[in-house]
């Protein structure tokens, strides 16, 4: 009996030593949430930009959106974003991760060629709960700008709602990451007239672009 209970002790101690599974290459990690400056939208939310609403097919690269305006995109309201207090888009992966690309379907068409996000710098942070900043370069001692002046792709004018792969793809080279942040500095291409607007954005594991081969896709869905 004596020597039962041991073999019992060293099998336990043997799975406490195991390492954590980790995802395998494809596996879809889940468990994201997003928040973004100014007024929402009452349909077009943070969420629906990083849930997979509107992806047809595919991912990263080969991703296709539908284009739809109809509740796929993140949609900022005009007003609140000019001043320069509340500009920011903000996802939570859920837990630490080694972020290699972001992959980004700018604008949100349906026919609304100035919609978009134009000129962003990039941050991330290890800190659960981390505030987002509060203008360009006014983020606290939690965050990191891993980008600087990224000039986001900007979607031309489409009949309809044409469907359309990522726009952009982010390298951020295999940061360690619990958030990650776009701080807008300029929110469109037209400041009078149209919403700022992110169709959809994927982040893949990895150290480089492209994230790992063929990628561990980490998704709100």
């Amino acid at each position: 009996m004596k020597k039962l209970i041991t073999l019992f002790a060293i099998a336990g101690m043997v799975l406490a030593l195991a390492p954590a599974a980790q995802a395998a290459p494809g596996d879809i990690i889940t468990g994201l949430s997003a928040t973004a400056g100014g007024t929402p939208h009452a349909t077009r939310t943070p969420t629906t930009a990083i849930d997979g609403t509107g992806i047809l097919s595919g991912e990263g690269a080969t991703g296709l959106h539908s284009g739809s305006d109809a509740g796929t995109a993140w949609e900022g309201q005009l007003g609140a974003w000019y001043g320069g207090v509340s500009n920011y888009f903000r996802v939570d992966l859920g837990a630490e991760y080694v972020v290699g690309t972001v992959y980004v379907w700018n604008g949100q068409p349906g026919g609304a060629t100035e919609r978009g996000v134009k000129n962003v710098d990039v941050y991330y942070s290890t800190v659960p709960g981390a505030v987002a900043g509060g203008g360009e370069d006014n983020w606290s001692g939690d965050w990191t700008k891993v980008l600087d002046g990224v000039v986001l792709t900007k979607l031309d004018n489409q009949p309809g709602n044409l469907n359309f792969t990522p726009t952009d793809a982010l390298d951020l080279g295999g940061v360690t990451a619990r958030i990650i942040a776009f701080d807008i500095i300029l929110p469109t291409w037209q400041p009078n007239g149209a919403n700022p607007s992110i169709a959809e954005l994927q982040f893949f594991e990895g150290t480089g672009t492209g994230g790992s081969t063929p990628g561990t896709l980490i998704y709100g869905k």
